[in-house]
């Protein structure tokens, strides 16, 4: 599969463009070296176009209504990312497609049994429309590539599904990471995704529409399914505040706005607004007056209402150390001189010259391997999914402790009590 090119005013940077408008121009010239977790999401998203593509009976596959994600287990997903190019192809071993370019070296994902299992949270939320007995629900696609240039140069995008039906037209969006849950109210990618599904409806369709569903399928956290509906007016009515903030990116004067957009901007450790955003909250949050840091004492005696304060704008500080920290490293590998600093080789870690030689060596001496019981997880790959339901009685599911959340987290409170039992139990261990 050969993916187009990202657009600058794409759906997945909407949030932050939008919020931002200054930030198109300031990541100009940046490269986006992506990330092994987007790279994954889009090896998860590869994988589920197979299975629809075997769904619909398309692209010179046959129709299969009983496709399942399981069926590529053990297959490897190969995700070549470089100078804006993407390739995303399936091979039945490590060794990427031929057709690939030999440098960088692709990304590559195993198809696991718990690959498939998330996947599947996804395909078996689209069985509603793609397994639909209805005959009102004859148009369903997936992988839909719109173009709203009509609207504003450089705004197109792919969008993951889209279905209609008695008048409401659904566009479902998988997420596959786990780190950040993504809401579906007033989300814009969701609804530049759900403008430019309407606007590449055929005109007899386009008619007949009078509601939008947006849906985020995003199977590794607690609460997989979130959804939206509203009217196609208001879907019109927010197309031109879209229009608006792009014509706005193009400004020489275009305002720079800090917030949780800023998680993947490409400018974040170059951006003096990101940087005093920063600073600010450091300061308000730790310092007593402008250059002091307080010590344990004060710390310690801080009141509950000022631990939620700090808390709720820490992922913001980190994220931002952690970008200046990743950019400050690749310009060294680039051969920048970053003053006070130097790139140093990371601590070696001893492997074997010769894996199997060494083997042969050790048997002489000692046991070579270490003998332990699989885990619950590890049993359950071996049997594989037909299977795995043989050792439901034989484990239990413990946690190893307790985590502060905000209250938005959907798993249920643990009282102050019970988290001493956890502690009990972690000091037993």
């Amino acid at each position: 599969m050969n993916t187009p090119a990202h657009s600058h005013l794409g759906a997945s940077s909407a949030d932050r463009w939008m919020s931002c408008p200054a930030s198109v121009k300031a990541s100009e010239g940046i490269p986006d070296n992506g990330s092994v977790f987007a790279a994954e999401g889009t090896a998860a998203h590869h994988l589920a176009e197979l299975v629809l593509a075997r769904f619909k009976g398309m692209r010179n596959v046959l129709a299969d209504p009983d496709a399942a994600a399981a069926d590529y287990v053990g297959n490897f997903i190969h995700v070549f990312e470089h100078a804006g190019k993407k390739l995303v192809g399936m091979t039945p071993d490590e060794e990427p497609p031929i057709t690939f370019p030999l440098a960088p070296e692709p990304r590559t994902f195993e198809v696991t049994e718990e690959m498939a299992d998330h996947v599947q949270v996804y395909l078996n939320y689209l069985r509603i429309f793609t397994h639909s007995e209805d005959p009102a629900c004859v148009e369903w696609d997936y992988e839909i590539r719109f173009s709203l240039t009509h609207l504003h140069p450089g705004m197109f995008g792919t969008g993951d599904f889209r279905a209609v039906a008695h008048g409401l037209l659904t566009i479902v969006d998988l997420k596959y990471g786990k780190g950040v849950v993504v809401g579906a109210i007033d989300n814009a990618q969701l609804l530049y995704y759900a403008l430019g599904a309407y606007e590449a409806l055929p005109a007899e369709q386009k008619r007949k529409v009078k509601r939008i569903r947006m849906a985020i399928v995003q199977p590794r956290t607690a609460d997989p399914v979130r959804s939206w509906e509203i009217d196609l007016e208001d879907l019109l009515l927010w197309s031109n505040d879209l229009i608006m903030l792009a014509q706005s990116t193009e400004s020489p004067n275009a305002p720079f706005k800090a917030g949780d957009h800023c998680m993947f901007c490409r400018a974040k450790p170059i951006c003096e607004t990101a940087r005093r955003e920063a600073l600010r909250i450091a300061q308000a949050d730790f310092m007593a007056e402008p250059g002091t840091i307080p010590d344990v004492q004060e710390a310690a005696s801080m009141t509950p209402e000022t631990l939620a304060k700090i808390l709720s704008e820490a992922d913001y500080l980190e994220g931002w150390i952690n970008s200046v920290r990743q950019y400050a490293h690749e310009r060294a590998v680039a051969g920048v001189e970053v003053p006070g600093m130097k790139l140093v080789a990371k601590r070696p870690m001893r492997r074997w010259k010769d894996p199997e030689g060494a083997e042969t060596e050790l048997a002489g001496l000692i046991d070579p391997w270490v003998k332990k019981l699989v885990s619950p997880a590890q049993a359950e790959k071996l049997l594989g999914s037909k299977r795995k339901n043989l050792i439901d009685g034989l484990w239990h599911s413990i946690s190893s402790g307790t985590v502060l959340v905000p209250l938005s987290d959907k798993r249920e409170p643990v009282k102050a009590a019970a988290a001493d039992d956890f502690a009990v139990l972690l000091a037993e261990d």
